[in-house]
């Protein structure tokens, strides 16, 4: 690369240049994906004024820098580098490399779903480089959205979700829960009892509620959202009402007094009523113990005490229902006389 002088006999001095030597570490690299250039490098050369690269034979760059960008390639060629150095004393010898255009970067999506619901679009989707991708999250007939996990870390119950400026890959995926009613369970009515069956179920559960009347009271029925047996097919919220009613019994005597001779027997009649089913009637003394069994019709014959004098009784009465469900009668006054006879002068 030095200059040299060349003296000749007849005093006259002529200068020369060395040629530069072929440059060394002449290399190229790719852009990042979907960007058409490459990057050239390559070291200095002792005395080298220019430098000239070729591209596939064709002069891409002829200037001092030790490095420039080759742009508006084709993604994805391969194309061939020459390059050389120069100055004044001529051109070096000739260096070579060659290097990949970027693709267009792709990155895959996989979508998965459990039972009862879908993920739309499923399966692998390919996608370029700083790309969107929208996602439809869309749960079976009475099922819902339990959770979506976008990367393996949860979104929420989400119904869509979007992928913006892909630059990797992703995946995506949800699960589904079938829709859950609650079942309310009221009480009305004069009377008392429990109910049991309320509570939380699955979408298409069939709940049969049951009711227990409390003692004096019967179950009259369900109302709301439960048949007459208590069963309710849940795809909604429901309520279903108990009625519960008092157990009445009324007992009226007629007549309330009696007059009878010694040993002689009484028929007590009485009338009864109730709300629901029969009754059953007995006779009590004025305290109130019992002196016939029950019986289902009036009347109840009894023979007062042969003593004469006024005696008090009762009718009672109870459910055939509730046998707990009990009333009586106002007092019942019977009054035993006896009868005196006389006897008459005779006929002559």
């Amino acid at each position: 690369g030095a200059d040299c002088s060349l003296i000749n006999g007849g005093n006259t001095t002529q200068s020369y240049t060395n040629v530069p030597a072929t440059p060394t570490g002449f290399g190229a690299a790719p852009s990042t994906c979907g960007n058409n250039w490459l990057n050239l490098w390559w070291n200095a050369s002792s005395g080298a004024t220019s430098y000239q690269v070729y591209r596939n034979g064709s002069l891409v760059y002829n200037s001092s820098g030790l490095g420039f960008s080759d742009t508006g390639l084709a993604l994805g060629s391969n194309p061939s580098y020459t390059i050389t150095a120069s100055n004044a004393g001529g051109t070096s010898g000739t260096a070579s490399t060659s290097a990949t255009v970027a693709s267009i970067c792709t990155y895959t999506i996989t979508s998965s779903s459990g039972a009862n619901g879908t993920v739309t679009p499923s399966g692998v989707t390919t996608k370029n480089n700083a790309t969107s991708q929208a996602y439809a999250i869309t749960p079976s007939a009475n099922y819902h959205i339990s959770n979506v996990l976008v990367d393996g870390s949860s979104v929420g119950a989400v119904s869509t979700y979007t992928f913006s400026n892909i630059i990797t890959n992703h995946t995506i995926s949800a699960t589904f829960t079938i829709d859950t009613y609650t079942l309310t369970l009221n009480k009305s009515g004069t009377g008392a009892g429990t109910v049991a069956g309320a509570g939380t179920y699955n979408y298409g559960t069939v709940i049969t509620a049951t009711a227990s009347p409390s003692t004096g009271s019967i179950f009259a029925g369900w109302s709301g959202d439960c048949n007459t047996s208590g069963q309710v097919t849940i795809n909604a919220n429901k309520v279903c009402t108990a009625t519960f009613t008092t157990i009445t019994v009324g007992v009226t005597a007629s007549p309330t007094t009696y007059s009878t001779t010694p040993s002689t027997n009484v028929s007590f009649t009485y009338t009864t009523s109730s709300n629901t089913g029969g009754t059953e009637c007995r006779l009590l003394d004025n305290t109130s113990s019992a002196l016939t069994t029950y019986q289902a019709s009036s009347p109840i014959v009894y023979a007062p005490p042969a003593t004469p004098g006024a005696y008090g009784y009762y009718i009672q009465c109870r459910s055939t229902t509730d046998n707990s469900v009990v009333v009586k009668s106002s007092l019942i006054t019977v009054t035993v006389v006896t009868v005196s006879v006389t006897a008459s002068t005779p006929y002559n």
